[in-house]
């Protein structure tokens, strides 16, 4: 069995007030003239995971099927 995953995060940042302040795509906060504003960080996390088994089996001639079941469990900490 061999199981590969990989997370992407990506986040975006906004001013609530860009005349107050503005805010880069990178989260540089510029001034812009007096007054308050929320500059809001939003993480978008993507996890993309891949799980490779080999089975194998042996069916009698008295078998009409075969069940296979594969679970994934992902936790985050």
């Amino acid at each position: 069995n061999r199981a590969n995953a990989s997370v992407t995060v990506v986040y975006t940042y906004t001013s609530s007030t860009a005349a107050v302040a503005t805010v880069s795509a990178t989260g540089m906060v510029t001034a812009v003239a007096p007054g308050t504003t929320t500059i809001t960080v939003t993480a978008t996390i993507t996890v993309t995971a891949t799980i490779t088994s080999a089975i194998t089996t042996s069916v009698s001639s008295h078998a009409h099927s075969v069940f296979i079941s594969l679970h994934l469990f992902l936790q985050c900490h």
